[in-house]
């Protein structure tokens, strides 16, 4: 088992620097675990106390948002990855849950075993201590800007001086908004779900939806912000598909342009990766934004047996569809970037400048780099 657990504790970022004796020590100290499917491994919030590396098995890592009841998922682990290591260091509450979503087998690091490896071979601190401070770094520094710029692109906000609540719900049934908006006064809260321009609910303390309504239309102070379903979970079985207006974009020649240039760049992946994994990538691309776009089958690829696109857009291109084209691409990018080398060689620009110039418009080249924080 000694000789498996160090192949696992080379491949996780912290520990490849880290020498053989020294992993061999902690190679020791690991506990074998055996979970059923759908057990909770790792709960949001609580305190971080372990380090999990999958022998087998497969697990999903989500978070819940605060303003929305469904989970976000952000990734699947499988056999070979790891999960929880910020906690050896940092001893935080745990940024998101893992569930198995197969009978998995993981290998467990306490936090109060590894504190002694480091009493015993202090040499083992320096390292992964400078790896975690970086890496803690850079991922606030990317989550951070990630999530400025998605509030700023896709959810406005304002003053009530500059625009009334009045004139808020107006736009809310002019554009046909499926979304949110939410004005704040003084610490209060009101939040006015709309589907396709449609009043759905309104929530307002525990007043009733007249009485709330009456109370709203006297604010004259506050804020708002409007968030509309950008990103939302496909419906559920049986239930309509909530579809948003999208401003007008491409007509069929725009469309070939955007096909063009996803042959071109899958192109490109077949020739560093191989068919084989670029459409394991694919798949689990697909797999794992299916929930979050609805659109997600207007957009299909496949490279097996050959390299095949068919964009099939069943109402407007839009900004979502741009988002969807750039985590696809930037997700294909992470995954094969896993697996082959070269791939720094690698540009989501194209070799044709009016392509360059068509997408800069649809700014799916700033798309691309702000999704990078999203597709890790």
């Amino acid at each position: 088992m000694h000789k498996t657990s160090i192949e696992l504790l080379k491949n996780i970022p912290l520990f490849t620097l880290v020498k053989e004796d020294e992993l061999e020590l902690i190679a020791e100290k690991l506990q074998e675990h055996t979970f059923p499917a759908n057990t909770l491994i790792i709960k949001e919030g609580d305190p971080g106390d372990c380090l999990y590396l999958i022998k087998s098995g497969r697990v999903k890592v989500f978070s819940m948002h605060d303003d929305i009841d469904h989970e976000i998922v952000l990734s699947y682990l499988e056999t070979g990855d790891h999960f929880g290591e910020m906690a050896l260091i940092s001893g935080e509450q745990r940024s998101a849950s893992v569930v198995s979503v197969t009978q998995i087998e993981v290998l467990e690091l306490s936090r109060v075993v590894f504190d002694a490896l480091i009493m015993k071979n202090p040499s083992i601190t320096l390292t992964l201590t400078h790896l975690l401070t970086q890496r803690l770094r850079e991922a606030n520094i990317a989550r951070k800007e990630s999530e400025e710029y998605y509030k700023k692109k896709f959810m406005p906000h304002g003053n009530l001086k500059e625009i009334d609540v009045v004139q808020l719900l107006k736009y809310a049934e002019d554009n046909s908004l499926s979304g949110t908006i939410i004005i704040e006064n003084n610490g209060s809260s009101a939040k006015f779900q709309y589907q396709k321009g449609q009043l759905l609910n309104l929530e307002f303390g525990d007043k009733e939806e007249d009485e709330a309504m009456d109370i709203l239309m006297e604010w004259d102070k506050g804020s708002y912000s409007i968030e509309p379903n950008l990103i939302a979970p496909a419906p559920d079985a049986g239930t309509d598909e909530l579809v948003e207006d999208e401003p007008e974009v491409p007509q069929d020649s725009n469309i070939q342009i955007i096909h063009n240039y996803l042959h071109e760049k899958l192109t490109d992946f077949i020739h560093f990766a191989g068919a084989r994994i670029t459409q394991r990538a694919i798949n689990r691309c697909y797999h794992n934004f299916e929930q979050y776009f609805t659109i997600i089958n207007e957009i299909k690829i496949k490279v097996l047996p050959e390299l095949e696109i068919n964009i099939d857009i069943k109402n407007k291109w839009g900004d979502k569809h741009t988002l969807l084209m750039a985590i696809i691409v930037r997700d294909l990018v992470a995954a094969v970037d896993r697996d082959v080398i070269g791939m720094m060689f690698w540009t989501p620009r194209s070799t044709d400048d009016k392509t360059n110039l068509f997408l800069e418009n649809l700014e799916f080249f700033e798309y691309y780099e702000q999704s990078k924080e999203l597709v890790n």
